[in-house]
């Protein structure tokens, strides 16, 4: 999970250690830590909520990385112009599910338990 804050730099950072490498598109899940409601054009016009509101939560398709990047670029800025610490939360369970597949498919493989003894 990432935060997105007012510091665009380092949250650009945390977008590309955390789904550089993930396969696109994904679902992401976003929190509206902020206390208003958003709109943003980079993900369907996407309306979240003020935090605590019922409908502050929401799952969203990004089609590929830049996408994602725009998205928390505005939403960074938006931060920075109304002096937020903390705008956002973004996790995406797709992504930890592919992380989890590789590591998977690159663990050692035991020998089935009825393999004939090579000795």
């Amino acid at each position: 999970m990432i935060t997105i804050t007012k510091s665009q730099a380092d949250t650009l950072k945390a977008v590309e250690a955390e789904f550089g490498n993930g396969v696109f598109p994904l679902v992401i899940s976003v929190e509206n830590t902020m206390p208003r409601n958003v709109v943003f054009p980079e993900l369907d016009s996407m309306l979240l909520f003020p935090a605590g509101h019922e409908k502050s939560k929401g799952n969203y398709k990004v089609s590929n990385l830049d996408l994602l990047k725009r998205f928390v670029s505005s939403v960074s800025q938006i931060a920075e112009l109304n002096g937020f610490d903390e705008a956002m939360r973004v996790s995406s369970a797709e992504n930890m599910n592919v992380k989890a597949a590789r590591e998977a498919a690159n663990a050692p493989k035991a020998a089935p338990k009825n393999a004939p003894n090579s000795a």
